[in-house]
């Protein structure tokens, strides 16, 4: 077969760990002996089989709920090792118009200024928004710098007349929607609130796991069929 030598070559100087193959670099991969075509090859391999398996929210589909969004850019984003921040764009009927990358960050931080998030919102009519960004460590838990930042960008949807309708951040097999698990109006995590450093808000722990009202809503961990 066209990969087999390459992919087990690969995979036994990666110690059988599939995932640290998919996101080595080239450098890494050169260092585990693999020439440029084999590592081209692999790369193609891996884009398949991550287009294969996330679900594509097309243009002109409504908006339905966060594991919409989820299935959408679970595979592009949970492996990356640096922070992405995109907008998704809605119409009136919050059908999606299209995706936009706004920001790519560090390792631990996507700098992102509600002026330029705007920007794109402004320039293709959207009438709301949804945005989106991956936590590199796996942990999709929403930092103080999450919640701060989605704050503003909220106040500045209602200045400008566009609904913000949630803010999904993207971990490694899981995910956090802020409107879905209550950070919605400000709820810290646990691991914020415990740390003195800040207050939770009352009633935020039992929002983190209280179900949605809607029962149409599909869960997190919903299987997306294959199409």
């Amino acid at each position: 077969m066209l990969l087999d030598i390459d992919r087990n070559v690969a995979l036994n100087l990666a110690g059988g760990d599939l995932g640290q193959l998919a996101v080595a670099t080239a450098y890494e991969l050169t260092a585990m002996g693999l020439p440029p075509a084999g590592i081209e090859r692999l790369w193609t391999l891996f884009e398949f089989a991550r287009r294969y398996s996330e679900r594509e929210f097309p243009v002109g589909e409504p908006f339905r709920c966060s594991a919409d969004i989820y299935g959408h850019f679970r595979e592009r984003l949970a492996t990356e090792r640096v922070e992405f921040f995109y907008a998704v764009l809605l119409d009136n009927k919050h059908r999606k118009l299209r995706d936009v990358l706004l920001s790519k960050g560090s390792l631990t931080a996507s700098i992102v200024h509600p002026r330029d998030a705007y920007l794109p919102v402004i320039r293709y009519s959207a009438a709301a928004v949804i945005f989106v960004h991956n936590h590199p460590s796996g942990d999709p838990t929403p930092s103080r710098e999450d919640l701060d930042i989605t704050r503003r960008l909220r106040e500045v949807g209602e200045l400008i007349g566009v609904r913000v309708l949630d803010h999904i951040v993207i971990g490694q097999g899981r995910y956090v929607s802020f409107v879905d698990d209550g950070y919605w109006d400000g709820a810290l995590p646990p691991s914020l609130a415990s740390s003195g450093k800040v207050s939770e808000p009352a009633g935020a722990a039992e929002a983190l796991h209280t179900p949605p009202a809607d029962p149409a809503r599909r869960p997190k961990s919903a299987v997306f069929p294959k199409t």
